[in-house]
């Protein structure tokens, strides 16, 4: 029977020979076709794994800058903390007279103002000697000599000295220890600190993740780790994992379920491991904690959820196999035109995800990291032609006052409607971007310092000017603030070149916002000032 259903099929005329010959010329046919589609849909699984993958990775360099930046910006903050409190006059003349209850009762409500409005969990004075004259986060524990790292640099070098360091309750803290003087006489040293649990919670591309300081045991004394944890309010649980202890984490604690898997992944010795919790997929990604002295002292877990990722890549899967029947099919019918078809589409799919993947959804500009690789690239250009090159770092004054008074989306319309502002007024070969929240970037290649403070300006004015459009209320107005730098003239490797930008910004910000400033220039420039291009020192 099946015989005769082929003969219909080959037409008539078709006798067992034939048949024979035609199933000898279509079963290597079909085999070639079957092996090439199985190949295309494991290699398009494939491809979906390495775009997993490739995000994780993505992932953990934008998370470890982040965390390399949360650090940076404490140390910058426990600096300003720290000249306000050397500058004291009555805080001075307590300490000199060793007054423990002047000192306390000026120190405690700072103390208390630092911890709620900064994060500050450690305040010290010293004496000369490092002995502790006051905690004022906790009063009643003095009279010990301070040992640590941090405290002994700064006696040895007498300069200021940050780091991050395990303390005598076993918290991993990011330090601060000034020398005190009145005058040039050494009256004490003052210590400031944030708990590692601060800094992350601080950095917004680090709080979108679940995050586990894993410190390792051998550096902790068990009972005082423990007895730490229970004073800042966590639950220490030391024999969870074989050789590290959870510390204060940001976030929810980490479900039993995947402390489990984690605890066996770790103990087998595999730290690129994947978790499941119910339908939630994580990629667990490990950073290293390094203390002042260099040593690694822990591990920064962060886990991934790449559930929408994997969900993707099996749909893509299902997808691919059952379009590939449709596409075995087709190809004995009609070979060509299938392929041209299909690789049109597939042309017009690649397009569309490197748009995506180089421009920012709400604004349209460049995103973050496109914004390195065209400032990178131009950087090498210029050094390859002898141009100049040069970066605005553009801000939004007082932003979260928009957001507050007219909600986010109102926001989200300035973004918007300042990015179209910006293109506008840059040329084609510029680059505008979309840097962070209310932050923007603009590369100009072969542009001096000069025409790039005077793009500055313009853009500054016609923001100034502006009537941006939020929705039903009246238009409102903003202002940016702007820092210029150049290459050569302020960097010779992009990133100082971003630096010295940032670094002007911090001055237009530091000196009244709305304003532009350049890198070489000691103060910001007012509103229709001109720009200052002599080069001078901050």
């Amino acid at each position: 029977m099946a015989l005769a259903g082929i003969r219909r099929l080959l037409g008539p005329g078709a006798d067992r020979a034939t048949v024979q010959l035609r199933w000898q010329l279509f079963a290597p046919l079909a085999l070639a076709i079957l092996t090439v589609l199985t190949a295309w849909v494991i290699l398009l699984y494939s491809q979906q794994r390495t775009t997993v993958t490739r995000q994780v990775t993505q992932t953990r360099s934008l998370m470890d800058s982040a965390y390399r930046n949360g650090v940076a910006m404490q140390a910058r903050l426990l600096g300003a903390i720290m000249e306000t409190i050397t500058h004291n006059d009555a805080l001075m003349k307590a300490m000199e007279s060793r007054d423990r209850e002047a000192l306390f009762s000026l120190a405690s409500p700072m103390a208390a103002e630092l911890r709620r409005h900064f994060g500050i969990t450690h305040f010290y004075f010293l004496d000369p000697e490092r002995k502790v004259v006051l905690r004022a986060h906790q009063p009643h524990n003095f009279g010990d000599i301070i040992e640590r790292i941090t405290t002994a640099e700064a006696a040895r070098t007498g300069t200021a000295i940050d780091g991050m360091e395990l303390g005598e309750s076993n918290i991993l803290t990011q330090r601060r220890v000034s020398p005190w003087r009145d005058g040039t006489r050494l009256i004490g040293y003052v210590e400031l600190g944030i708990d590692l649990e601060q800094i992350l919670g601080a950095h917004h591309l680090l709080a979108r993740k679940p995050l586990f300081p894993l410190l390792y045991k051998s550096n902790l004394d068990r009972s005082g780790w423990e007895a730490g944890m229970r004073m800042l309010g966590d639950v220490p649980n030391w024999d969870l994992f074989p050789s590290f202890v959870i510390g204060l984490h940001s976030g929810e604690a980490m479900p039993g379920e995947l402390a489990d898997q984690l605890a066996k992944a770790l103990a087998a010795g595999d730290q690129s491991t994947d978790l499941v919790l119910g339908d939630a997929h994580y990629s667990a990604v490990f950073l290293p904690l390094i203390d002042v002295s260099g040593k690694a002292v822990g591990q920064l877990l962060a886990l991934i959820d790449v559930s929408a990722a994997l969900a993707e890549s099996r749909q893509t899967f299902y997808a691919g196999t059952l379009v590939s029947v449709v596409i075995a099919v087709l190809l004995v019918l009609s070979f060509n035109r299938l392929v041209i078809k299909v690789g049109a589409r597939l042309e017009s799919h690649e397009e569309e995800l490197k748009r995506l993947a180089i421009h920012d959804g709400l604004t349209g500009l460049r995103n973050q990291l496109e914004f390195y690789t065209v400032l990178e690239a131009e950087l090498e250009r210029a050094q390859r032609t002898g141009r100049a090159v040069s970066l605005l770092l553009i801000d939004i004054d007082d932003f979260k006052k928009v957001n507050d008074r007219h909600g986010h989306q109102a926001g989200n319309l300035v973004l918007k409607e300042l990015a179209e502002l910006l293109t506008r007024q840059v040329r084609t070969i510029d680059s505008a971007c979309r840097y962070g929240g209310e932050e923007f970037a603009v590369i100009l290649p072969e542009t001096e310092l000069a025409a790039a403070s005077s793009l500055a300006e313009r853009i500054r004015a016609a923001t100034e000017e502006f009537e941006f459009s939020i929705g039903e209320e009246q238009p409102t107005n903003v202002t940016i603030s702007i820092g210029v730098a150049s290459y050569p003239a302020h960097a010779a490797n992009t990133r100082a070149l971003f630096t010295a930008a940032d670094t002007a910004l911090y001055e237009a910000k530091n000196h009244g916002k709305n304003r532009v400033s350049t890198h070489a220039a000691i103060h910001a420039v007012a509103p229709g000032e001109s720009m200052p291009l002599r080069q001078e020192k901050h």
